[in-house]
């Protein structure tokens, strides 16, 4: 029984890890589906982030970038409308236009003086307008910073341009100036989260406008990268030694580019725990649905199927019909299969009843046949036996005692067939102890001066095995007795079992084969020998299927038959 439930809780078991695998493999596709819909949600919202910061910048800083495209249309105006003979005059004609102008001046040459609206701070920017100014480059921007003994504005924002000839020589450069504190410092600058910072530097390293995003030698680093490239990202430490990654961009204006700067996302970040939040939310709901589906089947299915088990066991082992029970969780098809199976077990019963009585009977009539079959055997031994008495001639005699010792091998056959539970096997060890030791008696070791040694070590076999080999015994037995020990001396009989093979052997210690043939010629008559043990040993031999071989010399004669159990 506790064999049955260990055996019940494994299949259970196992039931229960094959289901499991089988839900976990149907929900997977909606568990990959959702993970990689989120993976894709969050990608995409990552780029529409990264496109929103990068249009947020740009509107951010689009003042300074008007106003660099208003200087530059302003100064090649000017170079039309500003004659040297009227500069002063023409330069403040435009200035009142565009009242962001500071200041305007113009350089006709190192002929001539400088001619400027307002005489101040002219000779920083003019010196580098005329070291770096080329034709191809003929814009200059330069952002002056002063302090506050120096009259004007702190920071100046200062945009030269400069004319040059058909051979390429430098005619003129015209100045505007704006002063930067004026400026609001970046447009719309509510729409940028809190944590970004965003500039705009010129191509040697000066910030305009917004944020110290690192040292002037790092922005003119950053103006040659993006020559070659559309954006650059970077990332590099701020003021406190912690990472922020910073963003380049180029601006419509090729003089001018933009940096935006915000902190490195960390570990536990939105758009990093974002993510994770968007794959476990799935996981979780996967997780829930397996668990939801995993005890509604236990409950609902599984939980009745192991009340199934438990009746069929019990039943299985007392014959008794367990009872149909009400439950208000049983459902009609699982209420169905419990009457079947309660009908089925009460059909069971009546037919194993059935069977269990015919199966007696037939073991009755069975016995009873073995048990007047040996009686009948008896019979014929006993008259034998009398028409032994009746009959002077040794051969005769010698006849009817071998006719009765085959009889009473059988005899024993179905003797212990009679006597035995299974009443179709033969238990080899038992048979072979009492069969020996009947035929000690009737072919009289005693008197002989005969001793027997037997060992056996095999199962049983059929009552068609034990036939012909206790038969093969009798012959052997009473070839040694006849004609190899005259004189007295020991059989051996041994019958072992390997690997299917079983094998009978029977050895005796006397004359041989030689010297009885070699006695039977000189004294023909004292001999018995006709040769029939010999044909009937071999005949039993292929009864069974199986092999005879005999060997002789002057220490004995041996026997030894062979054969498969299958037969």
């Amino acid at each position: 029984m506790a064999l049955d439930s260990e055996l019940t809780v494994g299949k259970t078991s196992d039931l229960r890890r094959r289901f499991g695998l089988i839900l976990a493999l149907a929900l997977l596709p909606i568990l990959l589906l959702s993970i990689w819909q989120s993976y894709h949600d969050y990608k995409r919202e990552t780029q529409l982030r990264e496109i929103a910061l990068e249009v947020s910048a740009e509107e951010a800083v689009s003042d300074i970038v008007d106003l660099l495209k208003t200087a530059k249309s302003v100064l090649n105006l000017s170079a039309d409308l500003v004659r040297p003979e009227t500069c002063q005059v023409d330069l403040g004609r435009v200035m009142r236009g565009f009242p962001d102008i500071y200041n305007m001046a113009t350089y006709w040459g190192e002929d001539e003086e400088i001619c400027e609206v307002r005489s101040i701070r002219t000779n920083a920017p003019l010196s580098a307008a005329l070291e770096n100014m080329t034709p191809e480059y003929p814009y200059k921007l330069n952002v002056l910073e002063f302090d506050a003994d120096n009259p004007g504005p702190r920071r100046t924002l200062v945009m030269a341009h400069g004319n040059f000839d058909a051979e390429k020589n430098l005619k003129s450069i015209f100045f505007s100036s704006y002063d930067l504190s004026t400026l609001r410092n970046l447009r719309n600058r509510e729409i940028l989260p809190n944590d970004v910072k965003v500039s705009i530097f010129s191509r040697d390293g000066q910030i305009l406008v917004g944020d110290n995003n690192s040292t002037k030698n790092v922005r003119e680093s950053w103006a040659a990268l993006l020559d070659n490239q559309d954006r650059v990202t970077m990332s590099l430490p701020d003021s406190q030694g912690k990472p922020r990654e910073i963003i380049l961009l180029p601006t419509t204006e090729k003089e001018l580019f933009l940096a935006i700067s915000r902190p490195t996302p960390s570990l536990i970040s939105w758009n990093r725990v974002n993510p994770w939040a968007s794959i476990l939310l799935p996981i979780l709901g996967w997780i829930f649905a397996y668990i939801a589906i995993w005890l509604a089947l236990d409950t609902l299915i599984l939980s009745r199927i192991r009340a199934m088990r438990r009746d069929v066991l019990k039943f299985s082992h007392s014959n008794i019909i367990p009872p149909l029970g009400k439950d208000k969780n049983y459902f009609d098809a699982i209420t169905d299969l419990r009457k079947s199976f309660r009908t089925m077990s009460s059909r069971i019963v009546d037919r194993e009843t059935e069977l269990r009585t015919s199966l007696r009977e037939k073991d009755d009539i069975l016995r009873e046949v073995h048990h007047r079959v040996k009686n009948n055997l008896q019979i014929i031994i006993s008259l034998l036996n009398m028409g032994k008495r009746q009959v002077d001639d040794p051969y005769y005699t010698q006849a009817l005692d071998d006719t009765r010792n085959r009889i009473t091998a059988i005899s024993q056959v179905h003797k212990t067939l009679h006597e035995s539970d299974a009443m179709l096997s033969v238990d080899l060890v038992p048979f072979m102890k009492e069969l020996t030791a009947r035929l000690s008696k009737a072919l009289d070791f005693k008197a002989r001066n005969i001793k027997i040694v037997s060992h056996v070590d095999a199962g049983a076999v059929n009552a068609d095995t034990a036939t012909p080999l206790s038969l093969f015994m009798v012959e052997a037995l009473t070839n040694s007795a006849k004609h190899g020990l005259p004189d007295g001396g020991t059989i051996s009989t041994t019958l072992v079992e390997a690997n299917g093979v079983l094998t009978l052997t029977v050895q005796d210690n006397g004359i041989g084969a030689e010297a009885a043939s070699k006695r039977d010629a000189i004294s023909p008559e004292l001999s018995t020998s006709t040769g029939t043990g010999q044909k009937l040993m071999q005949g039993f031999a292929r009864q069974l299927g199986g092999t005879y071989i005999s060997e002789s010399s002057s220490q004995g004669y041996m026997c030894r038959l062979s054969f498969h159990r299958s037969r």
